[in-house]
């Protein structure tokens, strides 16, 4: 059964839909102008905070082995992640980067304070053995809302760009 917006909604789904070409626009007359990777990476992070609100975001690449996904940029960070890699499938960009879908996460303070509750309790058991090494968590230390994109060419997949928020379910369809 098809549902059908009503005329707000349907405004609102256009004005986002607008708001994301004139980005893409903006991104090709910029990017025009850059010469170097790094300028580049800045200007699509920053265009991501000033046209969808994006404040907290990362630029990941996949290794010329294609083993790892390094950092390259980040935008609305007090720290550089310089030197935090993921491996492929590690992770929430790792598995974007290795499934080649969106993953969204809303609500990840009480799945982070679950998953620690239960490790503690492995570690003393057991299973212990069965544990794997834990993940380091990108940004934000109070991330609540997390959102990884893979980035696609036509030869596959080559990265994957980060957007975090302190604020719960904020990244939704």
């Amino acid at each position: 059964m098809k549902t059908t917006l009503t005329p707000s909604l349907e405004l609102e789904a256009l004005g986002k839909k607008l708001r994301v070409i004139r980005l893409i626009q903006d991104l090709c007359l910029e990017a025009d102008s850059y010469w170097q990777i790094p300028q580049i990476f800045q200007m699509i992070l920053r265009s991501l905070d000033d046209v969808l609100g994006f404040t907290n975001s990362m630029i990941y690449l996949i290794s010329p082995d294609g083993a790892t996904l390094s950092f390259q940029a980040g935008w609305g960070y007090s720290a550089d992640h310089k030197g935090i890699d993921y491996k492929l499938s590690q992770g929430f960009v790792g598995v974007s980067a290795k499934t080649g879908k969106v993953l969204r996460s809303g609500n990840l303070h009480r799945a982070l304070t679950y998953t620690r509750a239960v490790r503690t309790k492995i570690e003393t058991s057991p299973l212990k053995s069965l544990l794997r090494e834990t993940v380091p968590m990108p940004g934000l230390p109070q991330v609540e809302s997390m959102m990884a994109v893979p980035l696609k060419t036509r030869a596959g997949i080559i990265g994957v760009i980060l957007v975090e928020s302190a604020q719960s379910n904020v990244f939704g369809e």
